[in-house]
């Protein structure tokens, strides 16, 4: 099974597995996702060498009603939610800046069913690179 295969397979599991059963006729987690990579694929930078950054950190916010119905999945729902969207950038070959990280928040203005997804691009870095100038031998670390 390839990788595209695995992806939307996972998105299929998401979509018809346990936690849908729990999520009637409001916001489904699937619905989630399909709108944090349809962010991703609309707001790429494009640097002059051609390649795609895309941005990184998404904050969701759902109807107090719909959070309070995810509000006991939603350690696992973010996890996966990441790990779906950077498979997502992995597939559709664009940089990332850091690690996706996905926060689903609250907010008590929208109705039931409604959700909005902002994002940015944060960089971030997990751990630290030598690079040696080829001219004079010295390092930088960064």
């Amino acid at each position: 099974m390839g990788l595209l295969d695995q992806f939307e397979q996972r998105l299929d599991d998401l979509l018809n597995g346990a936690l849908t059963a729990a999520f009637d006729d409001e916001v489904q987690p699937v619905e989630i996702i399909a709108a944090v990579t349809r962010e991703m694929d609309e707001h790429l930078q494009e640097l002059s060498s051609g390649r795609l950054i895309a941005p990184n950190h998404f904050i969701v916010d759902l109807a107090k009603h719909d959070y309070a119905r995810m509000e006991d999945h939603l350690k696992t729902l973010e996890i996966e939610f990441a790990q779906l969207a950077t498979q997502h950038a992995s597939f559709q070959n664009y940089t990332l800046t850091g690690d996706v990280v996905i926060t689903v928040m609250q907010d008590k203005e929208l109705e039931a069913g409604v959700f909005r997804i902002s994002f940015e691009q944060i960089a971030t870095s997990t751990s630290s690179t030598t690079v040696m100038a080829q001219d004079n031998g010295h390092s930088i670390t960064i």
